[in-house]
This record gives C-alpha cells, sequence and structure tokens, in this order.
C-alpha cells in the first residue's frame, strides 16, 4: 500500500511539474503580442524595423506549430505585414503559402485579390496582376472585393494621367 501512495505521489508531482511547464507557444505568443504592440509609434507611424521583426515572429511561429489552430492566422497576418514593408518575393512566398496550406480558410479570398495587388503595385507585372483579379473574380464573385477587382482589372496600366482624363470625361 505504502509503495502504491508513493508511485501515486511520483506520477502526481511529475504530472503536475509538466503540466505547469510553460506552453511551447505561449513564449512566442507573447513576444509576437509585445512586438505587436510596438509596431506603430505613440503618434501612428509605421516601424518598419519592429513589422520585419514580426514578420519574422510570424514565420517562426507558423513553422514550428504548423498543426495549431491559429496557425493559418499568423501565416496571414505575415503576409499582410510584409505586404507593407515592400517586400513583394517574400509575400508573394506568404500569399502562395497560405493559399496552397488553407484555401478554405476565411482569409483565402483576400490573400488572392492581396498577391494581384502586389504583382500590380510593387512589381509592375500587369500580365499576372490581371490573371490573378480574374482568378479571384473566377473563384471568388461575391467577395467583397469583387468590385475592387473589377475596378484594378479596368485601370491596369493606365497612367494616373489617364486615369484622371478618363474620370474627368465621365463626369461631364
Amino acid at each position: 500500500m505504502k509503495n502504491k501512495l508513493v508511485g501515486f505521489s511520483v506520477i502526481f508531482l511529475l504530472l503536475t511539474l509538466f503540466s505547469c511547464k510553460s506552453n511551447p507557444s505561449g513564449s512566442i505568443d507573447d513576444k509576437i503580442n509585445d512586438t505587436e504592440g510596438l509596431l506603430f509609434d505613440e503618434f501612428g507611424q509605421f516601424n518598419k524595423a519592429i513589422a520585419e521583426q514580426l514578420v519574422q515572429l510570424y514565420i517562426k511561429r507558423v513553422d514550428s506549430l504548423p498543426k495549431d489552430s491559429l496557425t493559418a492566422d499568423y501565416l496571414f497576418k505575415a503576409a499582410d505585414v510584409s505586404v507593407n514593408l515592400g517586400n513583394s518575393a517574400r509575400t508573394l512566398v506568404l500569399l502562395n503559402r497560405f493559399s496552397r496550406e488553407y484555401p478554405k480558410h476565411e482569409q483565402a479570398p483576400i490573400s488572392l485579390f492581396l498577391k494581384a495587388f502586389v504583382y500590380e503595385t510593387q512589381m509592375n507585372d500587369t500580365a499576372q496582376a490581371r490573371l490573378t483579379y480574374e482568378e479571384f473574380l473566377f473563384r471568388y464573385p461575391e467577395s467583397d472585393f469583387a468590385e475592387d477587382a473589377h475596378s484594378a482589372i479596368d485601370n491596369i496600366g493606365k497612367s494616373p494621367e489617364d486615369l484622371i482624363r478618363e474620370f474627368e470625361s465621365k463626369n461631364k
């Protein structure tokens, strides 16, 4: 009886120690939360150095816990922040990964739209932008961004002066 009690006490102690051990995602999630809080300064200015750190943290979190329920959200956030840093090559890698790994996620339409946006505005690849906007409209015709995609297709490759002339002629 005493041996069973000692054995139970040891098992209980081990279970207690292991349950108190911090969650492996907890520390990186804490770093992410802290870093997100620093992304904008007190004047609302975007901090590119902090944003770069944040993208790296998101990617580390995604790679370390690929099956976690929050992983898709962190991957999307990494791509979103990367867009704002102007790192188009990395952004496209992240968006392609998101589309491949989470095709049914609620952010999938926005992910594809962002991909077209990057091709158009950051890479000046109007042909690929048009194809991607068209794919977006084919796959998500009812999306909140469908009108924006149609407008982007209509205006791809036009200079600001052309757009102004068109706008003025429509308003006459």
